[in-house]
């Protein structure tokens, strides 16, 4: 925790000499940060309850954990998009929280309504990721691109299918491909989609060629 605070207030100090009065870039390192000391306390909490072998506070922890987890997914996000070029925002807002509504849509009760809102989700993502995924192809090969393609490539397949299956009066979509492959499609994109941001390096700009008869 200790650790964790430290690491905040580094991010602080370092957005506000950097952001140069902007709100976003100082704020946004700070919510990313809250975020993971917020997993962090989290997972010591476990720990700990488990370590002691208290039954009742164990079930306490499970319990808030599930708030703390999802404020901290929530507080991360926000952070992480904050901090994306503005061309970016709308893309990758779409191509990560499409799917997380899909995926929540499809546990809720099987009507027409949360059919039809589920598969209308899932069309629009998988437009974007086609249209991302277009785009990113005509960019030089390299491990980040190929990595953001197998990510995009994932999530499009899973929100085809998900269209479908929200759109078919049939169960057999449902046979066709077990829970089980399509959460190993989420892990693939999540793991793919990371790994392309960890390899990512912007491209320098051209250098500028001076002409030889501009006068001095």
């Amino acid at each position: 925790m200790i650790a964790a605070a430290s690491g905040i207030t580094l991010l602080a100090l370092m957005g506000n000499r950097t952001g140069q009065g902007n709100w976003r870039i100082r704020s946004a390192p700070i919510l990313s940060a809250v975020g993971g000391t917020m997993c962090l306390i989290t997972g010591l909490a476990h720990a700990t309850a488990y370590a002691v072998a208290l039954d009742r506070g164990f079930k306490i922890v499970l319990t808030g954990s599930r708030y703390a987890v999802g404020l901290a997914l929530i507080s991360c996000l926000i952070g992480g998009i904050m901090q994306l070029p503005a061309r970016w925002t709308a893309a990758t807002s779409t191509l990560i929280l499409g799917p997380s509504a899909v995926g929540w849509l499809s546990v809720q009760t099987n009507d027409l309504p949360t059919r039809i809102a589920a598969g209308l989700v899932a069309l629009c993502t998988a437009i974007v990721a086609a249209v991302v995924c277009r785009r990113t192809a005509t960019q030089p090969l390299s491990i980040s691109v190929v990595c953001a393609l197998i990510a995009l490539t994932s999530i499009g397949s899973i929100m085809v299918y998900g269209t479908f299956v929200a759109f078919t009066p049939t169960d057999w979509w449902r046979d066709f491909a077990s829970p089980h492959i399509l959460a190993y499609g989420y892990a693939i994109a999540a793991a793919s989609g990371i790994l392309a941001g960890f390899t990512f390096a912007p491209s320098a700009a051209p250098a500028t060629v001076k002409d030889p008869n501009e006068p001095q």
